[in-house]
């Protein structure tokens, strides 16, 4: 009879070699340092905090600048990366020409909702560069375990431990001791904000979030194209909506904006958008479950946002952050603490926990007589299907 503790088949092991990537972290880098440059400069265009450069009339007329730049840079972007072999296409004729399906055209129209929504929460006057974040950021996170529960994906316990601290990341911005006043434009452009990650995610969880690679750049490329087509046409036609105060804004925003000094800003707003749109929505486009992938995505953004909060503190003379935005700020570095492959030490930590439950000596494949290398066997193999697949 074979000794157990001497088979090495008795005793299962942890995977030899993880199947997630680290890759994602450094998309949320890079995210993270594009969001912050990003967001100051809009706060700082819209309150003409720029020496010599006037602030727009309204926020609505440097939408048509920052959209056509925005378009321009992130379809630079998947030429330089070479992805467009990837998206979807059909031939007419003789030629090839992309043509991404009804989901797509969804969620590409809803994207650039989202892309023109953002920057425009961060325009409007009495909104800061926390608060807007607050703003869009709750709703969204509230979707994620949602969107997991919707499309069958497990939801692993660091992945909620991230989530939850995101959450309370928001209500701790949330209960800052001000009362949240917003107008009617600001409540409009954060539930159009919303309603576009209604429509992008179910998106995302049925045409992308898979091992496979060519996938997740096919979903990456069909929605940007639609996007950014979506980016340039929609002042065009709002511009022709008649007399309307819209259309006015639209119309100036496209001819007299685009002589003025502002528009420099403009264009670097729109670049800085198109980078972190390419590692914002590869984050998303990862195949683990959405609570991890937003979290982590969200996360990034808040902090993104009081660092770029900071900095204008200290070059315009714009408010610090206060008490409750760095426990804020706090709450979100320990998600992405646990979120990283650190919390793998925790997982370690509670294999070798000398306590052993009758559950454990079958998985183990252990004698009782041998407690201990039954526990750390058994629950090293559960830690290892939970946390590294």
């Amino acid at each position: 009879m074979i000794d157990p503790s001497t088979s090495p088949e008795a005793v299962p092991q942890a995977p030899p070699a993880r199947i997630y990537s680290l890759a994602v972290w450094g998309l949320a880098a890079g995210y993270f340092a594009f969001y912050a440059p990003y967001s100051s400069l809009v706060r700082a265009m819209s309150r003409g905090l720029v020496p010599g450069v006037p602030t727009p009339s309204s926020p609505l007329v440097a939408l048509p600048a920052i959209g056509l730049t925005t378009a321009i840079v992130a379809t630079l972007i998947v030429t330089a990366l070479g992805w467009w072999r990837h998206g979807s296409a059909r031939s007419i004729g003789q030629w090839r020409v992309p043509w991404p399906g009804r989901r797509m055209v969804v969620a590409g129209v809803a994207t650039a909702a989202i892309i023109y929504t953002t920057t425009l929460m961060f325009m409007f006057a009495g909104v800061s560069i926390v608060l807007a974040l607050l703003i869009m950021r709750g709703g969204v996170l509230v979707l994620a375990p949602l969107m997991d529960f919707a499309f069958g994906r497990r939801v692993r316990w660091f992945a909620w431990t991230g989530f939850a601290l995101a959450i309370v990341a928001v209500a701790t911005v949330a209960s800052g001791g001000k009362t949240l006043q917003i107008g009617w434009a600001t409540a409009a452009t954060a539930g159009l904000y919303l309603l576009g990650y209604v429509f992008r995610l179910p998106a995302v969880n049925t045409g992308a979030k898979s091992r496979d690679v060519a996938c997740n750049c096919r979903y990456f490329v069909d929605e940007l194209l639609v996007a950014m087509a979506t980016l340039v046409a929609a002042p065009l036609l709002l511009a022709l909506l008649g007399h309307t105060v819209i259309a006015a804004t639209m119309r100036e925003g496209l001819s007299t904006f685009l002589t003025t000094r502002t528009v420099w800003l403009a264009i670097a707003i729109g670049a800085l958008y198109a980078c972190l749109y390419v590692f914002g929505t590869l984050v998303y486009l990862d195949r683990r479950e959405n609570t991890f992938c937003i979290a982590l995505n969200r996360g990034s953004s808040l902090l993104a946002g009081l660092v770029g909060a900071a900095g204008l503190a200290m070059v315009a003379s714009e408010p610090w952050p206060g008490m409750y935005e760095l426990a804020a700020a706090s709450a979100i570095l320990c998600a992405i603490v646990i979120l990283s492959p650190a919390h793998h030490a925790i997982e370690r930590l509670w294999a070798a926990a000398p306590e052993l439950s009758p559950d454990d000596e079958p998985v183990a494949g252990l004698a009782m007589e041998q407690p201990e290398a039954a526990l750390v066997a058994a629950r090293a193999m559960r830690v290892g299907q939970g946390s590294w697949r």
